[in-house]
């Protein structure tokens, strides 16, 4: 059977399926370099094998097809490696298709791609390790095999995500018309008490997810207790950037910002609005509330945050505050166990 890079091929359909297995540890440089995709791949698999713990990416972690070259030496030849995350998050990162004639052809590789993601999935859900309840990969537009090879591994597209940016400085020099008048209230997530607060930020969370443009697959996929520990672990959580609406004292809406120090800028974590809320401008203001209000001594360059391209009402308000698209990557998710 040939298989065809498309959105519609199916790799469950193709017999004798590539056998995939857990790399063991001699072989995890030769699969680290299916992962480096610029450069001197051998260098590059060296240093992050060397700097693997710093980034928080265990080595065991690594589940790939082997093969052998024409010398008879073993090597990796498609590889899935697993980086746990904060929130029971699993991030999935995958070899793509090269034209390397020990590699075979590209259908091939396509399925040994496939084979890897599905024994990652397989081990995943026999509690290996027992912190991941759920599964991501993110990958660019380009790669259009990527779907149904996840699709085929069980996991569902959430959307393709738009990566916008805004210069710090025009961020920071926004102005907000009008305010907000009472009984509609913004306060900093610093403000409530411990453990209110929590409390507090889940049902405004909750809220916004009712009828959600951006990624609604993703909803009661898991824990909001994990929705808030994964936002919290973004950049440098400081609770003064985050900003809770309110009406009446009940929670309607809020806007987390982090600065990511490394990358010299600021998240926009998350924005979102409860329905009674939406269609009057209440979440510009809220961005633009929160925006004006940062003040980081360190270098930063630029606001970053990420949206369904689904949302069109999000995607205007964002480009009418002047953020423009910088890159693009097509989500998926699975449930493990």
């Amino acid at each position: 059977m040939t298989l065809h890079p498309s959105q519609d091929e199916r790799i469950e359909n193709m017999a004798q399926p590539p056998s995939a297995l857990r790399i063991p540890q001699e072989l995890v440089l030769s699969a680290l370099e299916r992962l480096i995709i610029q450069g001197n791949t051998k260098l590059g698999a060296k240093r992050l094998r060397d700097n693997a713990s710093l980034h928080g990416i265990d080595l065991n972690l690594v589940w790939g097809v082997p093969g052998t070259d024409d010398a008879g030496r073993t090597f990796v030849r498609q590889v899935c490696m697993v980086v746990p995350g904060s929130g029971g998050t699993g991030m999935c990162f995958l070899s793509i298709p090269r034209e390397e004639g020990r590699l075979g052809d590209r259908p091939t590789q396509i399925r040994e791609i496939h084979a890897a993601l599905s024994c990652a999935m397989r081990d995943l859900d026999q509690g290996t390790p027992p912190t991941i309840r759920i599964a991501q990969v993110l990958m660019e537009l380009r790669h259009d095999w990527a779907r149904p090879v996840c699709e085929d591994s069980g996991m569902i597209c959430v959307g393709t995500l738009d990566y916008m940016r805004l210069d710090y400085n025009t961020a920071r020099s926004l102005q907000s018309t009008p305010g907000f008048d009472d009984p509609i209230r913004v306060r900093p997530f610093s403000s409530f008490r411990d453990p209110d607060r929590d409390e507090i930020l889940k049902a405004a969370l909750e809220g916004s997810y009712e009828d959600t443009l951006d990624c609604p697959e993703l909803c009661g996929l898991r824990p909001m207790e994990d929705v808030i520990a994964s936002h919290k672990a973004t950049g440098a959580f400081d609770p003064s950037r985050w900003w809770i609406l309110t009406r009446n004292d009940d929670p309607v809406g809020c806007c987390l910002l982090t600065h990511c120090p490394g990358n010299q800028s600021v998240e926009l974590v998350y924005l979102g609005l409860a329905p009674s809320m939406r269609g009057n401008g209440y979440g510009k203001r809220l961005l633009i509330h929160g925006l004006s209000r940062i003040d980081i001594s360190e270098k930063v360059l630029e606001v970053t945050c990420a949206v369904d391209r689904r949302n069109t009402p999000a995607m205007r308000m964002y480009a009418s505050l002047g953020f423009t698209p910088f890159d693009a990557r097509q989500g998926f998710v699975r449930s493990i166990g």
